[in-house]
């Protein structure tokens, strides 16, 4: 597309937005890689690309002017407490974050039709790691203790299942380099992530093990600062209702489709 032609996709999305009332929404995105949703340049860092920026892109057709900013997962939750920014992007709901974060909700539980996309969480061990896991309870050699990445919601889950959570890294491949050199017994990670390492380095599976089955989907949200709530509840309900039509539009499902993604539904 030439400078012409951006120049007025940003007039024609610009005038969307004024039309639909919206005014410019702060995201906060995690700078953290997280593939497919967040992928890296050569350099390590984000390079701008991935699902979550594509999925805001289509939000912005519907007449949404959003500009994100990448900042360690910590800090969105700050920004967002202090009214810096609108919206996270990628949240999925605890009762710590929702002191912090408004999210759609269904009564008392969070409406995973709203949500921006769904995953699960899934145990990893080395191969040689005798490990029984039937779902619920994870009975293994060793020390009882879990890697997980840095200020993910898998610490809590960790806790549930009566293991002590180790922050060991802020991404994947960091957590997985732990466990590979015996640091931790087993290490909790995210299924879709886990399925892109396994595809792009096929020795892995020679070497760690994927303990079926993952654990229960959960959806990850575009929530709000509780300011944003205060100031236009209307407009976020209008904002959420548009993300549940983003994620089923054929535009977006195609996308996936690309980039061999197989979400679970989160009830």
């Amino acid at each position: 597309m030439d400078r012409r032609s951006l120049c007025l996709l940003g007039l024609a999305l610009a005038g969307a937005a004024q039309a639909a009332g919206t005014g410019v929404l702060q995201v906060c995105i995690d700078e953290t890689p997280h593939t497919p949703w967040r992928l890296a340049a050569p350099d390590g860092r984000l390079s701008g690309k991935g699902l979550e920026f594509e999925f805001l892109e289509l939000l912005a057709t519907r007449g949404w002017d959003l500009q994100w900013r990448l900042r360690p997962w910590k800090r969105c939750m700050v920004e967002a407490q202090s009214g810096q920014v609108d919206l996270v992007m990628g949240a999925s709901h605890t009762a710590e974050r929702a002191q912090v974060l408004r999210y759609p909700m269904t009564g008392d539980q969070p409406d995973a039709a709203r949500a921006v996309r769904s995953d699960q969480y899934q145990l990893v061990v080395r191969a040689s790691q005798a490990a029984r896991w039937d779902g619920e309870r994870l009975l293994l050699e060793g020390p009882q203790r879990m890697a997980v990445q840095l200020g993910f919601s898998s610490v809590k889950l960790a806790q549930a299942l009566g293991f002590e959570p180790e922050e060991r890294a802020r991404t994947t491949q960091g957590v997985l380099e732990h466990l590979l050199r015996g640091q931790v017994p087993v290490a909790l990670l995210l299924h879709t992530e886990l399925q892109q390492f396994w595809r792009d380095e096929p020795g892995l599976a020679a070497r760690l093990r994927l303990l079926d089955p993952p654990l229960a989907p959960r959806p990850y949200f575009l929530a709000a600062s509780w300011q944003l709530s205060a100031r236009d509840p209307a407009l976020l309900n209008k904002l959420w209702a548009d993300v549940a039509t983003v994620r089923e539009s054929a535009a977006y499902r195609a996308l996936l489709e690309r980039s061999r993604v197989e979400t679970p539904e989160a009830q």
